[in-house]
């Protein structure tokens, strides 16, 4: 194992500074190089065969996105969606071409892979809306590929989904009453393992006991593993230990904690999942943000009158979620499927 640590860069553009980072993506020779390393890894044999006959499309898919991309900030409410969501799927499909050399294999996969609810005008609340997962296409394929596979028919809430955002959990607590995720500090490494605190109410929160809550973590922990530090709690903090038998701290590698219940925010702060009352297994945020922007855009394109509805003011104050995420979406998208092509974590602090 050979952990990579986390980089941490100043720059005066941390968006212009990661789509300077795809350039390495643009140029043919340099991606094929890539993507030549990436089968390899996969085991198969030739992977130079593949990457040569893959590079074209996966160089198409980025230059595509990025054109998309460097376009929004010229486009109004009306029609950003719809383009943020093609420039998203864009760079997903670079992603999967990196994981599934035969991509695609068949017209059924260049679906979308979601379908929603056929709407009412009358009483119709989009965070309320059903956003379902079909049999075949782009989303469950890559949700395959990057985590466990998401369920056929499985059904999310853009309220449920809102809830996976850290950037957007402050907004989110003001306008519907409720945490979802809990600020998770992480304190330098000592020699017994990297000391957590959490805050203590995230007991009565899950009603669940010390223990539980340590049986619910290590369950999902890999190769980690979390117990109670010396006090339990103190200042109204409960104190774990998380323990990993390569890596000191979550800093030290790219994948962090590694486990799906802690998502971190764009400047690396952590913070713990603790559930929607329903069961249902987290996402990874790349896709989260991927089913936002595909319900949002299939409104923006098929229903204009609603769509002028919801972004001229006649809709709820919680439209303010939707163009925070919009804003988000824009700028960590991308970093976000930098770091899964790459697998190297990045922080970008402006001078």
């Amino acid at each position: 194992m050979n952990p990579v640590p986390v980089r941490k860069v100043y720059c005066e553009s941390p968006q212009q500074y990661i789509w300077e980072e795809y350039l390495f993506f643009e140029n043919e020779r340099s991606a094929r190089t890539f993507l030549e390393e990436k089968y390899a890894r996969l085991g198969m044999e030739h992977p130079e065969r593949a990457a040569f006959k893959n590079v074209q499309a996966f160089t198409a898919y980025v230059k595509q996105a990025k054109n998309i991309f460097a376009t929004l900030g010229q486009n109004s409410l009306w029609v950003r969606p719809f383009l943020l969501y093609y420039g998203m799927m864009s760079l997903l499909k670079a992603l999967v071409l990196t994981r599934d050399i035969d991509y695609p294999q068949n017209t059924a996969v260049l679906r979308h892979g979601l379908s929603t609810r056929k709407r009412k005008r009358e009483h119709y609340s989009f965070f309320q809306d059903e956003i379902r997962v079909q049999k075949e296409g782009l989303f469950p394929l890559a949700a395959s590929l990057m985590q466990k596979p998401v369920p056929t028919g499985e059904s999310y809430t853009p309220k449920e989904l809102f809830g996976w955002i850290p950037e957007l959990q402050t907004s989110y607590q003001k306008l519907f009453h409720a945490e979802t995720l809990f600020p998770v500090e992480c304190c330098p490494d000592g020699e017994d393992g990297m000391l957590l605190l959490l805050g203590e109410r995230i007991l009565n929160r899950l009603h669940v006991s010390t223990g539980s809550l340590l049986d619910k973590l290590n369950g999902l922990a890999g190769e980690a593993q979390f117990s109670l530090a010396e006090p339990a709690v103190s200042g109204g903090h409960l104190r774990l230990i998380w323990r990993h038998p390569y890596v000191r701290h979550v800093e030290d590698w790219e994948k962090g904690f590694d486990h799906p219940w802690f998502y971190e925010n764009s400047k690396g702060d952590y913070y713990l999942w603790v559930g929607n009352n329903r069961p249902m297994e987290p996402l990874t945020e790349i896709l989260v943000h991927y089913m936002l922007l595909f319900s949002l855009s299939m409104i923006c394109r098929y229903d204009p009158p609603l769509w002028g509805e919801m972004i001229q003011g006649h809709a709820s104050e919680k439209m303010v979620l939707v163009e925070q995420l919009l804003s988000l979406a824009e700028r960590k998208y991308p970093q976000l499927l930098l770091r899964a092509l790459t697998g190297e974590k990045l922080i970008l602090y402006v001078h």
